[in-house]
């Protein structure tokens, strides 16, 4: 057997039960594993010299990616071994794989078996599915820029806002998701970056209640927390709300429902979760409970089930997204200060918000322009992509 060619397994269990009546002629991508233990069946054996990728420590030894002429597989060994090797084993595909680099193929050879079905493919000829398309991720603005975060890599192009042309594309330096963090900072989780100059920022979440943890900012103060009641199982079963300046903490019980909205409202504090929406004072008095009973609205945002309305918190105003579109109001005085309707098609995202400005992206597939809401009226400006 050549090296373009590969005998491959694949058993019921690796297909989930069900094994595809392919045909000689069709064009497949597998995901495949080496496996170095004795084949179950004869003519599975093959030796193949390749590249070693380095995987996962897993329990009792690690993974590898092997990599050879046009083919890609996970392998599974107890000891170390070298960057390149010589290996005898043998080929599965899995359904269930947790190696997600495809090898294309075409099927030369079907043999049928009580254990499974094995594979002759080759790998000339073979037809790659089509590359991914870019895909944009969340977007942001520091008033001048508008930064779209790139959903699988981590870079981000900058528009203007005035012309909507292309004006700048960053590269980060992370290997982990991106995700906004403010009008001008982004985030791997870890690290934290400034805009547009990538200038690292450090920012320190306040100190929470002893025995409670930060889960969520919701800006103007307003932090969720998670309490881990049973350490040793990771039961998470209390959560609440901290306020920073003056410090507050909720005293009411939200029967481990997580805090997914707040925001101060007027003179008012407005909380949500699948189950609540909670009216405070600004001194965190609870003033009213709204709660769902029944188990199908859990399922259900509250917004939805009883009418109320979760805002988020964008600048000075309070946005709420109601079906035909946005509505923003000043988050002190409650005023409603502007709406912008609903595309037919696509969606909108709140990019930046201040007294003299409003940016949203308009949405289909990707980012395809912005609505700049200044001196009281809105104008739409094309991306120029």
């Amino acid at each position: 057997m050549t090296l373009r060619k590969l005998r491959v397994l694949c058993t019921f269990h690796g297909m989930e039960g069900w094994i595809p009546d392919w045909k000689p002629g069709d064009h497949l991508h597998l995901f495949l594993s080496f496996n170095l233990e004795p084949p179950p069946l004869e003519g599975l054996r093959t030796t193949r010299r390749g590249f070693l990728e380095r995987g996962d420590l897993v329990e009792g030894g690690r993974t590898y990616g092997f990599h050879a002429d046009g083919w890609n597989a996970e392998l599974y060994t107890p000891i170390p071994l070298p960057r390149e090797v010589e290996l005898s084993g043998y080929f599965t595909h899995s359904l269930h794989s947790s190696f997600d680099i495809p090898t294309y193929v075409v099927v030369t050879a079907v043999h049928r078996h009580e254990a499974g079905t094995i594979i002759d493919v080759t790998l000339d000829g073979a037809t790659p599915r089509p590359l991914p398309v870019p895909a944009d991720g969340q977007v942001l603005c520091d008033d001048q820029t508008l930064w779209i975060l790139d959903a699988t890599l981590h870079s981000l192009r900058g528009f203007s806002i005035s012309t909507g042309e292309l004006i700048t594309q960053l590269s980060v330096p992370t290997w982990d998701p991106l995700i906004r963090l403010g009008p001008n900072l982004i985030s791997d989780r870890s690290n934290c970056w400034r805009l547009p100059d990538l200038a690292p920022v450090v920012i320190a979440d306040p100190e929470a209640p002893e025995g409670w943890e930060i889960m969520r900012d919701f800006g103007n103060g307003l932090y969720s927390l998670i309490k881990t009641i049973e350490a040793s199982t990771g039961d998470y079963s209390s959560t609440s709300l901290l306020q920073v300046d003056p410090p507050r903490f909720l005293d009411f019980d939200l029967s481990g429902y997580e805090v997914t909205a707040a925001y101060h409202f007027g003179n008012k504090i407005h909380i949500f979760t699948w189950k609540h929406h909670l009216v405070l004072t600004e001194d965190f008095r609870v003033l009213e409970v709204e709660t769902k009973e029944d188990l199908p609205g859990m399922y259900t945002p509250i917004a939805r089930a009883t009418g109320l309305e979760s805002g988020t918190v964008f600048g000075p105003y309070v946005v709420f997204a109601e079906h035909d579109g946005l509505v923003f109001h000043d988050q002190v005085t409650t005023e409603k200060i502007t709406e912008l309707p609903r595309p037919d098609k696509g969606w909108l995202e709140v990019a930046h918000a201040s007294a003299e400005r409003i940016v949203v992206a308009l949405r289909r597939n990707t980012v395809h322009a912005i609505a700049v809401w200044e001196t009281g009226q809105w104008n739409t400006i094309r991306l120029a992509r």
